[in-house]
């Protein structure tokens, strides 16, 4: 019975010390988000969007043009293309354990070939692990 309280503790130790510095402190995780797409429509061309709440340390687009602020604490994005639901871009972040902090807002969005702006009721855009 008393090795299995050790084992116990050993394990209990050994998972506590992985997940942060040995002080009880969490480590960041720096690292790539997605931002992910919903959209009532199957025809966008283009979004505008707002992204504040946390630094980002650079973007990349899944296969789309993009046009963007200087990544820091607040960017705002354009993504232009033949925009389907799912993931449309990558942030990489300082610290993935504050993405509760970040707030992705589409200020605009404009349909494909026309770019006619289109009424902004359904969209979301989600920051996720990949």
């Amino acid at each position: 019975m008393r090795l299995r309280e050790l084992f116990r503790l050993a394990l209990i130790a050994g998972v506590s010390l992985s997940c942060g510095d040995g002080t009880g402190t969490v480590l960041p995780d720096p690292g790539p988000v997605n931002l992910v797409l919903t959209t009532p429509n199957n025809s966008d061309g283009a979004l505008l969007l707002d992204i504040t709440g946390g630094a980002v340390t650079s973007v990349q687009t899944q296969g789309y043009e993009l046009a963007a602020t200087p990544p820091g604490t607040g960017l705002r994005m354009l993504v232009r293309g033949n925009l389907v639901a799912g993931p449309i871009a990558t942030l990489i972040v300082p610290d993935r354990h504050k993405l509760g902090k970040y707030t992705v807002t589409v200020l605009q969005a404009a349909a494909r070939g026309t770019y006619q702006q289109l009424p902004l009721a359904g969209y979301a855009v989600r920051l996720a692990v990949p």
